[in-house]
């Protein structure tokens, strides 16, 4: 929130979500996942861009993690073994019912859907310009190829690999 007097961000809790990784990494299904609440004052406030990644390589996540590498992002990266099962473990269930990476966690805000992710950290470090702002004559077009990306042409380069008949 934003005061409209002087457009100073305003913040009333911040939602942190942390949990502890097992000595071998990802979730282990007894993992928790913890919100803390903190209370903030009305004192120029720069939110925390502190993002967690759940990832898991060899998938779609892979692309935001690149793209947390090249916006030079805060972030904490918690990997899920696939193979293993972890992603539909009722700890990560938790974080995301479908039980699929990617997911974000910023703020309290919880993020999934590849093209979403990255148009939201996109907009959360403006600075690195790889994205119109809003405004912008081009954000237009860019929301509209990026949802053409996720809804037509990921899909059909997906069925090109697999060898599968159009229709």
């Amino acid at each position: 929130w934003r005061c409209a007097s002087n457009g100073r961000i305003l913040l009333s809790s911040e939602a942190v979500a942390r949990r502890e990784l097992g000595a071998a990494g990802g979730f282990n299904g007894q993992n928790q996942l913890k919100l803390e609440s903190k209370t903030m004052t009305e004192t120029s406030v720069t939110p925390s861009r502190h993002v967690t990644l759940f990832h898991s390589p060899q998938t779609r996540s892979s692309g935001v993690l690149t793209l947390l590498e090249e916006l030079g992002a805060d972030y904490e990266l918690h990997v899920l073994n696939m193979k293993k099962n972890e992603q539909r473990g009722a700890a990560y269930l938790a974080i995301n019912p479908m039980g699929k990476v990617p997911a974000i966690m910023h703020n309290g805000a919880l993020v999934t859907e590849q093209v979403a992710v990255y148009t939201y950290l996109a907009d959360l470090y403006p600075e690195a310009g790889i994205t119109p702002t809003i405004g912008d004559a081009l954000r237009g077009p860019y929301l509209r190829w990026m949802a053409f990306y996720g809804s037509s042409f990921e899909p059909a380069f997906v069925d090109k690999a697999m060898k599968r008949e159009p229709g």
